[in-house]
């Protein structure tokens, strides 16, 4: 027993239609004794509650007010608890090809017999009490009142032709759902180029509104508004008037083409944002995407539509298989998943390829990891969700035996199988934004602590695996430069021979005219001595050829531990001589007053000069003045510059 069978069988044996009460579940209805009022049934739909929803069908469930004998029903096993309804005298059964057809219809019209008989509580009647009247002395008798001259006619507003021919094609044989947008879809063709001139000072509110919903003054009302809005006259109509509207719009009711609905309906957001409320522009913003996807329009529309989703899933993209050949590939990509950048970082400030390549390296090396999948850890799997397009609208779906799928993008596509809609996408892991911050941040702390540049950054609670890819990224990005750093000598015979040939040329350019002739007489003796004596085969080597003793080779001296920023130029303070005096001297407590003044110097100037200089290695001001107007250094930082000073003693020994 399906669905439709309740409802032919409800409205054939009592005459009642299902009354559709929720704008969040469109697809529930209320079936109501007509008599008294009283619920005796009601139908729910609800999407199965697997875990990547890869089922197509809504599942039907009916609840029946059954009574005081709901519990023994119960106990037979057909009918269960209810889901929806939560006093007891409610029972519910799944609609499928196994609900048993006959108990089901016995329990209907014990619950509608029961909503029938059910007494209605009158209303208390509300008694006024009268004084007694006036004697007839007193001057007051009782008079008729007059009556009027003319009898006042109520103003109903005049049918025009085209809605009454309108109102006439509404057809209530098909089914309440479904019949309901058929016939808003079948109004609006007729209406699509309809224009009106009528004063409506009413409103309309009403839960998924159609032109049936609405009396002739609220129809003129409306056909007004919207003509007035195609000629870009903008002015706030009731809701419902709007929503009908956009309903037109998603149907493709009054547009030449589907080009033209949807440029339509992206505009309709900047035309009508002084009146729209947040949930409607939320609404549109949905719709659109939706009817892209619909209508398969082409690439412009994709990409104003999808653009944000289509830069995450190029991320994704990235982030499963990264290349080597581009460092800051896997930078973007986290970064565009992430609130924490690392623009502030120290090291991007000069290096910024070695920040790339460290977090590149971090996150082959997170990749690399055998117990945990680090793709579903921080960033989520592929799924694929069951969607309803045109959710929470008017629409008919005229293409209902359809199969068809629209690719977004390699990871973003829509698949229809006849007429029901799946999503296939990334689907992001609970808490992934903050997750990937995590792991940004310790990147940065750890490079700071590696460079010693910049202000300490407090550790963030980061799985070990994570710090030790970290920590192993940090490792072998300085193996990679000192390998990058060693002098690369080519052995090979034809560079050796390109050598010779070179110092052939410029020793021939310099030799003067008197060389030349005895060089020639000595080639002419040796010929001719060789001509007479010749060597053996096996002691011959060619004389363009010179054994070359590889480790004779002079071999230039490398520093084998380089630091992260890439120069020793960049690790040093540049600092004066006054500075560094002034500096030690303030470290050390020791007086430094009198070599200022001999030095015709300034203690401010030469804080201000050092805190500047220190701002690329602490992050932060060293020196401040005390309430005297003394000097003194800021004790946070007096073991960073101990350190930092006592390093550079070290460089300038050595």
């Amino acid at each position: 027993m399906d669905r439709m069978q309740v409802l032919r069988y409800v409205k054939d044996q009592y005459g009642v239609d299902g009354q559709y009460k929720w704008r969040r579940f469109p697809d529930d209805c209320v079936l109501i004794c007509p008599v008294t009022g009283k619920w005796f049934a009601l139908l729910i739909s609800r999407n199965p509650d697997v875990t990547h929803l890869t089922e197509d069908r809504r599942q039907n469930f009916l609840e029946i007010n059954y009574g005081d004998g709901a519990t023994k029903l119960r106990q037979q096993g057909i009918f269960n608890a209810p889901t929806r309804m939560a006093t007891g005298s409610w029972v519910s059964v799944k609609l499928d090809d196994q609900t048993p057809v006959d108990q089901v219809k016995q329990a209907l019209d014990h619950a509608f017999d029961r909503a029938r008989k059910t007494q209605v509580v009158a209303e208390q009647e509300h008694l006024i009490k009268v004084a007694p009247f006036a004697k007839d002395d007193d001057g007051y008798t009782d008079r008729p009142l007059p009556k009027p001259t003319h009898r006042q006619q109520i103003q109903h507003p005049e049918i025009p032709a085209a809605i009454k021919k309108m109102r006439s094609k509404y057809d209530y044989t098909l089914p309440p759902l479904e019949g309901r947008n058929q016939n808003f879809y079948a109004q609006g063709q007729l209406m699509a180029d309809y224009t009106d001139d009528y004063e409506y000072l009413g409103d309309f509110r009403h839960f998924y509104p159609t032109y049936h919903d609405m009396s002739i003054g609220q129809l003129r009302g409306y056909f007004t508004w919207r003509t007035k809005f195609r000629q870009g006259k903008i002015e706030k109509a009731p809701t419902s008037f709007v929503y009908v509207y956009l309903y037109e719009l998603l149907n493709q009711i009054g547009v030449s083409s589907t080009e033209d609905g949807y440029q339509k309906l992206a505009a309709f957001s900047q035309q009508y944002a002084n009146y729209a409320d947040e949930q409607m522009l939320k609404y549109v913003a949905q719709w659109r995407k939706d009817y892209v996807v619909y209508y398969q329009m082409g690439e412009e529309e994709r990409q104003a539509e999808f653009g944000d989703d289509m830069k995450v899933d190029h991320a994704y993209e990235v982030l499963q298989a990264p290349r080597d050949d581009k460092d800051d590939v896997v930078y973007q990509a986290l970064s565009s998943l992430a609130s924490y950048h690392l623009e502030k970082c120290p090291l991007m400030k000069d290096r910024p390829d070695a920040v790339y390549r460290i977090v590149q390296l971090t996150w082959n090396d997170l990749l690399k990891q055998t117990q945990v999948n680090i793709i579903q850890n921080l960033l989520g799997w592929r799924g694929e969700v069951q969607v309803r397009l045109f959710g929470n609208a008017v629409f008919y779906d005229r293409q209902k035996v359809r199969t068809d799928e629209y690719a977004i993008d390699p990871v973003r596509k829509y698949v229809c199988q006849w007429g029901r809609w799946r999503r296939q996408s990334f689907t992001p892991v609970k808490g992934r934004r903050q997750k990937i911050n995590h792991l940004l941040h310790e990147i940065d702390r750890l490079i700071r602590q590696a460079t010693h540049a910049g202000r300490p950054l407090k550790p963030q609670e980061v799985p070990d695996y994570e710090l030790a890819a970290i920590k192993q990224a940090l490792k072998q990005y300085r193996e990679e430069r000192i390998i990058a750093r060693r002098p690369k000598l080519d052995l090979s015979h034809a560079h050796l021979q390109k050598i010779r040939d070179d110092a052939s040329e410029t020793k021939e350019s310099l030799l003067t005219e008197e060389e030349r002739a005895a060089e020639a007489e000595e080639t002419v003796n040796a010929a001719s001595q060789s001509a007479v004596e010749p060597t053996p085969a096996a002691s011959q080597e060619p004389l363009d050829e010179e054994p070359v003793n590889e480790e004779s080779v002079e071999q230039p001296s490398v520093d084998l531990t380089p630091s992260l920023a890439d120069d020793d130029e960049d690790s040093q303070l540049n600092l004066s001589a006054d500075e560094q005096y002034f500096l030690t001297h303030l470290l050390k407590g020791q007086p430094w007053q009198d070599y200022v003044r001999s030095h015709h110097l300034m203690a401010s100037i030469l804080a201000d000069s050092i805190n500047d200089k220190m701002m690329d290695e602490i992050g932060d001001t060293v020196i401040e003045f005390n309430d005297q107007g003394q000097p003194a250094i800021v004790d946070d930082y007096r073991p960073d510059l101990e350190e930092i000073l006592k390093a550079g003693e070290s460089n300038a020994q050595s």
